[in-house]
């Protein structure tokens, strides 16, 4: 596992901001990577994840607590810098996470989804990365790698997760 940049500030007490690291996860496996981003804002930090570790078979990307967007840019994507992200990396698959789980910002609690909707239709075609899934509370989702690496040919693993 490997701890990988993001962008969002830290402190939890008046003297202590941006004090501590604050970033995301990479795990390597067998079926390809893994990677967690936590908690973040856009940034070059997805392409330089991208160089370094290849396409991830799978990315857990924000969505949600993005707006105003004056005040949350830079901790928080919103949806359709979170489809950006999932296109920089070239995910095999992303599913959505940190959105509609209490009223942390101001948009409505259904709008992240709606806007990566959005953003979704509006791409042409589908480029590498644009695989992104809003898994529905409680439902599981799997994930099966598009090419596992030729020493695990023979025996495919999937991801699955389950977000309850």
């Amino acid at each position: 596992m490997t701890y990988v940049p993001a962008e969002h500030f830290s402190g939890r007490g008046p003297f202590d901001r941006d004090a501590s690291l604050w970033g995301g996860f990479v795990v390597e496996t067998p079926a390809g990577a893994f990677y967690f981003a936590g908690d973040t804002a856009a940034g070059p930090h997805f392409a330089a994840i991208r160089e370094r570790f290849g396409a991830p078979a799978l990315s857990l990307l924000p969505i949600g607590a993005y707006a105003p967007r004056w005040f949350m840019a830079p901790v928080h994507m919103d949806p359709a810098e979170a489809l950006q992200a999932s296109l920089a990396l070239e995910s095999q698959v992303s599913i959505a996470i940190h959105f509609a789980t209490f009223n942390l910002a101001d948009e409505a609690y259904d709008a992240p989804p709606l806007a990566l909707g959005r953003a979704l239709s509006e791409l042409e075609g589908e480029p590498p990365g644009s695989d992104f899934r809003v898994v529905p509370f409680g439902e599981a989702t799997i994930v099966t790698p598009a090419a596992a690496p030729p020493s695990v040919a023979a025996q495919p693993r999937e991801f699955v997760t389950n977000l309850t």
